[in-house]
């Protein structure tokens, strides 16, 4: 008999046990295989490559995931090598899924988003339904704007890995004019003028967290003042010597 594979990955380690834990109790009268997965794209790609129908990916969202790059990322570089006759799980906080069906809306085998704050054996019941039923667990409510395709997320994807317009028009075999196309056309979707707001994160700073967090403008958590040290560094030219200094810098979340 084939023993069903179940790849789980989560960055937060002790998630990761709880979860791990969880599964194994869920399926323990079932012919599972629990692979544990490091949080690196390329274990990952390697674990899900052997995946036949009915195989199961499962991935615990943390709240650093929620940012525009790290979707980029989980979707175009981890999600995206899931076979299609394969289901995909995603464990994290329901009031940031309006904003992942714009990350989501190409991947058709996201079978399920389940809660990860709801009690122990309600979540051991999503998971069960999950894993067994032959319907889709996952809402797709349609978000209020278009969705990024297969071809916009590549394009976003590349160039947060380093490439430059012309490197991925080689690669692809199209022209640099087609490529910020794409790469325009994603902005205007994620309402981003450039591409500063996804490579620059400063945990907390509005052009980047704004987009995805679920707090409501008038919350008190998005007036609180934060003061924090920022340590710079630079190099004296004429005395070659490492200087430091400190300074404090007043941001708002």
């Amino acid at each position: 008999m084939y023993q069903k594979k179940i790849v789980l990955q989560c960055a937060c380690h002790f998630t990761y046990l709880g979860l791990r834990a969880l599964i194994n109790n869920t399926f323990s009268f079932h012919n599972v295989n629990v692979i544990g997965s490091s949080n690196s794209p390329a274990k990952f790609a390697s674990d899900v490559s052997e995946f036949i129908s009915g195989d199961i990916a499962i991935i615990a969202l943390g709240y650093s995931d929620y940012n525009p790059a790290s979707l980029i990322n989980l979707v175009y570089g981890r999600l995206a090598k899931v076979p299609l006759s394969s289901r995909i799980l995603l464990i994290g906080d329901p009031s940031y899924l309006p904003r992942l069906q714009y990350y989501l809306g190409s991947l058709k085998n996201t079978w399920a988003f389940i809660d990860i704050s709801m009690p122990t054996r309600q979540l051991q019941q999503q998971l069960h339904h999950a894993a067994s039923m032959h319907t889709d667990m996952y809402q797709r409510s349609k978000p209020a704007g278009k969705t990024l395709t297969q071809r916009e997320l590549s394009m976003l994807f590349r160039l947060l890995n380093g490439q430059s317009v012309m490197q991925i028009a080689e690669e692809l075999s199209i022209s640099e004019k087609t490529v910020s196309c794409h790469k325009r056309s994603a902005l205007v979707k994620l309402k981003m003028r450039s591409m500063h707001p996804l490579l620059v994160d400063n945990n907390g700073k509005e052009t980047l967290l704004h987009k995805l967090s679920p707090l409501m403008p008038d919350s008190p958590l998005r007036k609180r003042r934060f003061t924090v040290p920022i340590l710079l560094e630079g190099i004296d030219q004429k005395t070659s010597r490492l200087s430091k200094r400190r300074r404090l810098v007043r941001e708002f979340v």
